[in-house]
């Protein structure tokens, strides 16, 4: 709003009160990218810093914290547009920033091509003896033949297509359920 306003005093004596307050990587981090924006690019890097404080040099930089924290990605701007000789938070930061630049294009890449859709798990619907005769009237057994089809048979066919399938099937779920159900 100060900035809108045209009150760069403000802004300066303001960040100069928030520069002396502990303040976690997240504000610190939208200060600096402010900083960054408006060109006060010794300002930015200031606020970088007080950001990632928390990480060292000896720390892991991997494709996951660079993901999660672009202070670290923003400190290395700076500090090249600076004419920043590269430290190693810089060179940790950069390789990560690569490592997952490439993660991402190799995901693209494997969602580009035409890969065959998964399999679809075979359903086949089972009833329970004492719910096949209604099943029969409503037409909802599925065999190749219902005429004079009686429980012994249907019970046979059933086994015979769980052997037939069963390459096929990942697991077989019994599911009780109510013929009442409609």
């Amino acid at each position: 709003m100060l900035l809108l306003l045209g009150r760069d005093d403000e802004i300066d004596s303001e960040l100069a009160r928030l520069t002396h307050a502990r303040l976690l990587a997240g504000p610190a981090g939208l200060i600096a990218e402010f900083c960054e924006t408006q060109g006060r690019l010794d300002d930015a890097l200031t606020w970088f810093n007080i950001a990632c404080r928390d990480v060292t040099a000896d720390d892991k930089v991997d494709e996951a914290i660079v993901f999660t924290r672009p202070e670290l990605r923003g400190r290395t701007r700076v500090r090249h547009q600076l004419g920043l000789t590269p430290d190693e938070l810089d060179r940790r930061t950069t390789g990560a920033v690569a490592d997952l630049i490439r993660t991402l294009d190799d995901f693209a890449d494997r969602a580009r091509h035409d890969t065959p859709p998964a399999p679809r798990t075979p359903v086949s619907i089972f009833f329970a003896r004492a719910d096949l005769d209604q099943a029969l009237v409503e037409g909802l057994v599925q065999t190749d033949t219902t005429t004079g089809l009686d429980a012994d048979s249907y019970y046979k066919t059933v086994e015979q297509t769980l052997q037939d399938t069963s390459s096929g099937f990942s697991r077989v779920e019994l599911v009780p359920t109510p013929m009442g159900f409609r």
